[in-house]
């Protein structure tokens, strides 16, 4: 097994997509702590009641909760095509016939392909906590306001909450990885598993404007899930940023609840993956 796991990381580290996504990802990071940041404090932030919730979410050790928030929505575009590469991509260059042939069972190279997309994940994360530690930094030493001094608990709050975020990531990226294995391609995977994130962000603000049952539906979609689990880090994203009595526009769902419900998801989409894959001939994409 762990001779499967070191080969998908190998085959992740050498994709050059993988280090071009994240590149992109950091850039975005960049623009929002630093850019951002200094646009607001240009605009008498440090002074106006208005801007002040902003220029404070975004100052080192708070921002954390900001970058948190960003991880999860943005990052849940970026697991979808990660996650659509590792596994779709198998089929396109019919190397899953071939590692097949080489005696590895099936439900062994599914577990290693899973364990190897969110092991990548964990060490983006990381980096993305690391990276945006340095970037905090910078933004408050161009508004001359570091200040290093962190409260009681912090690392403890950022070490739940990263869990917490990694996990929520986990499930979109069970989204790819199962329309991956249903399609068998790269393609399915990636036009299905966007358009299904497309598809919900339009959907989520109709069904809540009709009300009734249809807000009660929009509350159970996996965006709203993931939001609403979201809202339970103790390193809030701030008011600015959402981070208000709505639970971040979820209708007010308690976080484990959220949590419990995209579980069950991960669950189903995972057991699917492992039905259709083993009992479907190993063929390249259609």
């Amino acid at each position: 097994m762990l001779s499967l796991i070191s080969a998908e990381m190998l085959k992740i580290r050498k994709r050059r997509a993988t280090w071009i996504m994240f590149g992109i990802f950091l850039a975005f990071l960049a623009f929002i702590i630093i850019g951002i940041g200094q646009i607001v404090f240009g605009e008498g932030g440090a002074d106006s009641e208005d801007l002040a919730p902003a220029n404070a979410a975004l100052r080192f050790p708070v921002g954390y909760g900001a970058l948190l928030q960003f991880v999860a929505e943005m990052g849940r575009w970026i697991v979808i095509v990660f996650a659509t590469m590792v596994v779709g991509s198998e089929y396109s260059w019919g190397t899953v016939r071939q590692v097949m042939a080489r005696g590895a069972s099936r439900n062994r190279y599914l577990t290693a392909k899973l364990a190897a997309i969110v092991f990548s994940a964990l060490v983006g994360m990381l980096l993305t906590l690391l990276v945006g530690a340095g970037l905090m930094v910078v933004g408050d030493l161009l508004a001359n306001g570091w200040d290093p001094i962190l409260p009681d608990g912090f690392f403890v709050d950022l070490a739940v909450d990263s869990l917490r975020t990694l996990a929520v990531l986990s499930v979109f990226a069970l989204v790819a990885f199962c329309i991956a294995v249903l399609t068998r391609s790269a393609a399915g995977g990636l036009g299905l598993g966007l358009g299904y994130l497309f598809v919900e962000a339009i959907l989520q603000p109709i069904f809540r404007a009709i009300g009734g049952f249809w807000a009660d539906l929009a509350d159970f979609l996996l965006t709203s899930l993931a939001s609403a689990a979201m809202a339970g880090n103790a390193l809030g994203a701030g008011e600015f940023f959402g981070d208000g009595d709505s639970g971040f526009g979820t209708g007010g769902m308690e976080p484990g609840t959220a949590g419990l419900y995209l579980l069950l998801h991960g669950v189903v989409l995972l057991a699917i993956s492992v039905w259709v894959f083993n009992r479907r001939d190993i063929t390249g994409s259609d």
